[in-house]
C-alpha cells in the first residue's frame, strides 16, 4: 500500500512518496534534489512503476504545476 512517507524502490532510484491522489503521485528523489508528479502509476512487488513523469529541479516549480 502506497502512503504518505513511505519510500520505494522505482526505476529511477528510492523516492519518497510526499503525496497520493487518485490519478497521480508526487515524488522526492532519495539523496537527490528532483520531484516528481508521477501519473499513471502502479505498485507491484515492492516497486513503483509510472507511466507518464513529470519532473521538476526544485519545490517551487513543483507547487507552480500542481
Amino acid at each position: 500500500m502506497l502512503a504518505i512517507g513511505k519510500r520505494v524502490q522505482s526505476g529511477p532510484g528510492e523516492v519518497l512518496i510526499l503525496d497520493v491522489k487518485k490519478d497521480y503521485l508526487v515524488l522526492a528523489m532519495v539523496g537527490d534534489s528532483k520531484f516528481i508528479i508521477a501519473r499513471g502509476y502502479e505498485y507491484e512487488n515492492g516497486r513503483l512503476y509510472w507511466a507518464q513523469g513529470e519532473y521538476y529541479d526544485n519545490l517551487d516549480n513543483l507547487i507552480a504545476n500542481l
